[in-house]
């Protein structure tokens, strides 16, 4: 990655250097989140599918699950539904993590009866409700676990049970391709349990089709081989953290330089300005770069640091992502002239003049 080297003066012997990094492409990291013990991405998965037809009955422990309806009442629930939920890793939920996007992945091994050109699904995934902690081993159409009914059979009531609107919906047609995953949008999802709602996983269900008989798609789940069960996939960044290193000592009429090269990124990308604040007025703007030399006459005449006194300093770093780290805070002393005089001028402030010795 190529750098450019800038310098400039300021006040009357102040140079420091400021490295800046030619604009790159923000690079986010990607982390696939599926039932492999051992494996990295690993997670806790969680899934059935029930079915109105037999309603007292759990399919926990198949490898398959199903998302269909069939020909009757349109305002009918659907006849096969699909629960999926992942855990998500404790790193998702710290505020310097940002999820910018999620896809749920499942694998479709088989069409249920779309072998028309007229045939069509819609599939969604819809949020159920935080106060749905239903089990895998227990959820049927009626019940989300022991003798906790849903508020409508099926997980379909829209206020108690689950989300009136569907994160991401796809069709599916006699021409839909399978032994593939296919992946439905959940971002939202993903940063609603982030912000602190309690995450109860998808409702996957068949809002809508063509009409005819019994007609949707047949999945994989976590019981299936590794390769096909459901995953999630997450698209995210994470906050740069500065390092400011440090305590440092600025000699009289001499120059320190500053060190910001223990900062580092926490994902994929890089972090391409070091910006810091030398006189604690918040300003981040007093040097620039990683390795900024600064005089001690810029630090007194410039920026008004007093001799004699260690000074709080700041650096915070900004990454290809556009986002900031929180500050890292060091110190700079600021040595006293020796020999000086030392005079106090009004409100003019400190005025320091040398006298070199005979």
């Amino acid at each position: 990655m190529k750098k450019t080297t800038l310098s400039r003066s300021v006040g009357t012997a102040m140079l420091f250097t400021s490295l800046f990094t030619a604009q790159a492409v923000a690079e986010r990291a990607e982390t696939v989140l599926k039932y492999n013990p051992g494996q990295p991405g690993h997670t806790n998965t969680y899934d059935t599918y029930i079915n109105r037809d037999t309603p007292t009955t759990n399919y926990n422990g198949n490898w398959y699950g199903h998302i269909t309806r069939q020909n009757d009442n349109p305002a009918d629930p659907p006849e096969k539904s699909t629960l999926v939920r992942f855990d998500l890793p404790s790193w998702v939920y710290d505020s310097s993590v940002t999820v910018h996007n999620a896809e749920l992945g499942l694998w479709v091994y088989g069409l249920v009866d779309l072998d028309q050109s007229y045939d069509w699904v819609n599939v969604g995934a819809y949020r159920i409700n935080p106060t749905r902690d239903w089990v895998d081993s227990q959820a049927t159409w009626n019940v989300f676990k022991g003798a906790s009914n849903w508020a409508t059979s099926g997980c379909e009531n829209t206020t108690w049970d689950r989300a009136a609107t569907a994160d991401d919906t796809l069709m599916f047609t006699e021409n839909s391709a399978i032994n593939r995953y296919y992946e439905w949008t959940v971002t939202g999802s993903v940063n609603t349990w982030k912000g602190g709602a309690a995450n109860r996983g998808w409702n996957m269900r068949l809002p809508s089709f063509d009409g005819g008989p019994e007609e949707g798609i047949s999945i994989n789940l976590t019981e299936s081989n590794v390769a096909y069960r459901p995953k999630l996939s997450l698209d995210w960044t994470q906050t740069p953290m500065a390092n400011a290193d440090g305590p440092y000592n600025c000699d009289y009429l001499s120059s320190v330089i500053l060190n910001g090269s223990g900062s580092y990124e926490r994902d994929a990308g890089a972090i391409l300005h070091w910006y810091w604040d030398l006189n604690g007025n918040g300003q981040f703007n007093d040097a620039y770069g990683v390795n900024p030399t600064i005089t001690w006459d810029y630090l007194v005449n410039t920026l008004g640091l007093t001799p004699g006194q260690s000074h709080s300093i700041a650096l915070k770093v900004l990454d290809d992502d556009n986002e900031w780290s929180t500050s890292a805070y060091s110190s700079v002393f600021v040595a006293i002239p020796e020999p000086a005089t030392m005079l106090l001028l009004g409100v003019g402030g400190l005025v320091l003049r040398c006298r070199k010795s005979a």
